[in-house]
């Protein structure tokens, strides 16, 4: 892709963006490398995650002469190569900034931010009649977005205000109610985590990905729903590479009979674990199976030295009521939408 001009941001000559480029690169272990190292980067911008999406991934790192100085993760639409897409299951994504040099003052390194985020989204405004991606919560300055074709008669981006929850996880080996995890519940949560433990419900970790899908979809088929075309078999596939990676949990609860009540599914990358997935046995909704098996996965992925989970959003009531339980901290992050007139 040709210089970002200093023409395309939002004050004409406000800023000198002519240095920096958008090239386009694949899927693959140095892209990998680029999402991992970047602040931004999360687990859905991995090569596991936009290879198996229905989607063409479109993938491109930003340059600042011969200084790589961010990256963008985006879903292209199979059919039309000018409209990107929200693809289903890749709940962040978009731009990602280079970590700021050791030499950089906190001034500095937000300046440097700014100029990426804005000849990133420049860049792609040039590139896509459409576009439609979902941020990570750790870009927090999107003004270079709302401000692009600030004053003019272009058409202006739509920021759709999103939210998940992080929580700390610290190795503890003692009892549940001393564990800082159980403490920072709700009380309802507590209650229930005492009522499965006292039960007899227990939860062991797992590699069965058919397991998970077959009670994944009957979670589906309890509520009236059915699972989109073809979303099995991206799960299928999706869970198949992270667990050929290395970054796959799996963790079952079962009732004291041994019967399966609940599978929670968590990914890794080099900076947290995120809740993928999870399912319950539409028989056994209310037997406190599903808090127990996310307070035991938490548990363990704090032993293995995970350091915080994302809990991959709270935007509905009953979902968001649930996971916000655990206590954890809203962070929020955008769908971004910039559709060309």
């Amino acid at each position: 892709m040709a210089d970002i001009a200093t023409s395309t941001f939002y004050v004409p000559g406000f800023m000198d963006l002519s240095k920096y480029r958008l090239d386009r690169t694949e899927p693959g272990a140095a892209w990998d490398r680029v999402v991992e190292a970047a602040p931004e980067g999360t687990i859905f911008s991995l090569s596991a995650f936009v290879e198996e999406m229905d989607a063409t991934p479109a993938l491109w790192l930003c340059h600042k002469g011969n200084q790589f100085a961010g990256a963008v993760a985006l879903a292209e639409d199979p059919t039309d190569p000018r409209r990107t897409v929200l693809a289903p299951h890749i709940i962040h994504g978009g731009i990602m900034t280079a970590s700021p040099a050791a030499r950089q003052n906190p001034v500095q390194a937000l300046a440097e931010q700014f100029r990426t985020t804005a000849a990133c989204f420049a860049g792609l405004a040039e590139r896509y009649t459409e576009l439609r991606f979902a941020t990570a919560p750790a870009l927090a300055d999107l003004r270079p977005v709302l401000w692009h074709n600030y004053g003019g008669d272009g058409p202006k981006p739509v920021l759709d205000l999103r939210y998940t929850s992080y929580l700390p996880l610290t190795p503890e080996a003692t009892e549940m109610e001393q564990t800082a995890l159980y403490q920072g519940c709700n009380k309802s949560r507590r209650q229930a985590l005492r009522y499965a433990r006292d039960s007899g419900i227990t939860v062991l970790a797992s590699t069965d990905i058919d397991v998970f899908l077959d009670l994944y979809a009957r979670t589906f088929a309890r509520q009236g729903l059915e699972m989109a075309a073809g979303e099995a078999d991206f799960l299928r596939r999706v869970c198949t590479r992270l667990a050929g990676e290395g970054r796959l949990r799996i963790f079952a609860a079962l009732t004291p009979e041994g019967d399966l009540g609940s599978i929670v599914v968590f990914g890794l990358d080099a900076k947290r674990a995120y809740y993928l997935y999870g399912a319950n046995e539409p028989e056994l909704r209310n037997d406190h199976c599903g808090s127990m098996a996310l307070f035991h996965a938490l548990q363990a992925l704090a032993q293995e030295g995970v350091a915080e989970a994302d809990l991959e959003g709270v935007n509905s009531p009953k979902r968001g009521y649930f996971k916000l339980s655990f206590g954890g901290d809203l962070r929020a992050y955008y769908r971004v939408s910039l559709v060309q007139s």
